[in-house]
């Protein structure tokens, strides 16, 4: 009787159809088909926060504000002296790295002395830093978590604020990152032409940027494997 019961429940009531086995390593193949999927969504979601800030930035540069006080006093450093005469102190008070001060001079020169020619360095440095915060990101912590670093750069008021001013910062910004980079490549490969890059840039960088010299004096280390 209770195997005619179990006969007729199981009939009338059908089990639940297994999940069938992956066949050739499928299974297998599901997580890391799964995370490239992922890695193009957080690219294209940086790429997105990219073209926002750039846009915020240049829509910001475009509006050509007047120069406020320290950007009128190390202006008229820049737009009254040499190359040569960058070299001394400058006068104001202020303080700039010598290879910004020749940029922003050399600007100045090929595009005549006006808002636009001054602010066009840190337009580009605060632009470049978006890309830059990524990519250092995305070598130390993933894609994800890289594209979140990319958004407080390319949002941030202070970033914003300092790309469309004429002092140093938002190339300091840039320029250590560039550093920051090169160093965690050149210990991630430990290839000599890496290493070479990453000394050249960091002996050129501090002459540009004062926080260059906490990049570059950093020692490259090779990443540990961790165990299997």
């Amino acid at each position: 009787m209770g195997a005619t019961i179990d006969t007729v429940t199981e009939t009338l009531l059908p089990r639940a159809p297994r999940a069938p086995r992956s066949i050739g390593g499928a299974g297998e193949l599901a997580g890391p088909a799964a995370r490239r999927q992922s890695a193009r969504w957080a690219e294209r979601a940086a790429a997105a926060v990219f073209v926002v800030g750039s846009a915020v930035r240049i829509e910001q540069f475009m509006w050509r504000r007047s120069l406020w006080l320290d950007e009128a006093l190390v202006t008229a450093n820049i737009v009254q002296r040499s190359f040569g005469g960058l070299l001394r102190p400058l006068s104001g008070q202020q303080g700039a790295p010598v290879g910004w001060l020749w940029a922003e001079r050399a600007a100045v020169i090929g595009l005549g002395n006006n808002e636009y020619s001054l602010r066009l360095v840190p337009l580009a440095a605060g632009i470049a830093a978006i890309a830059l915060a990524w990519a250092v990101a995305r070598h130390v912590l993933g894609p994800w978590p890289a594209a979140l670093a990319a958004a407080v750069i390319a949002l941030s008021p202070s970033a914003i604020r300092y790309s469309v001013e004429v002092k140093q910062y938002s190339s300091d910004l840039a320029i250590g990152l560039v550093v920051v980079l090169l160093a965690l490549r050149a210990g991630a490969s430990r290839s000599r032409s890496s290493v070479w890059a990453w000394g050249i840039a960091g002996a050129v960088a501090v002459w540009c940027a004062h926080p260059a010299v906490l990049g570059g004096g950093a020692r490259p280390r090779r990443r540990r494997q961790g165990r299997r």
